[in-house]
């Protein structure tokens, strides 16, 4: 049996936006065992509720030792939002 210990151990996200412009997300990730393939999706709010999926990316993360954790990055473009009626 093998063990998924695939952790997050940091998020770099932009401290502002302007409506139109793409912006850098980042994620670091560390795997304590064995190699494995990553998943991260990123969700987004919508007007009169519920989430949507605005990006993904799948990446391998090898297993350790490993002098440095992998980023996993993406970009996404801010878009304006209309305030519910």
């Amino acid at each position: 049996m093998k063990t998924h210990d695939v952790a997050i151990t940091q998020l770099k996200l932009p401290s502002s936006g302007r409506v139109g412009r793409a912006k850098s997300i980042s994620v670091d990730v560390s795997n304590s065992r064995y190699a494995e393939t990553v998943q991260v999706a990123l969700l987004s709010s919508v007007t009169g509720g519920g989430i949507e999926q605005v990006g993904q990316v799948t990446q391998g993360v090898p297993a350790p030792p490993v002098t440095r954790s992998p980023t996993v990055g993406m970009r996404d473009t801010v878009e304006a939002q209309t305030p519910p009626p």
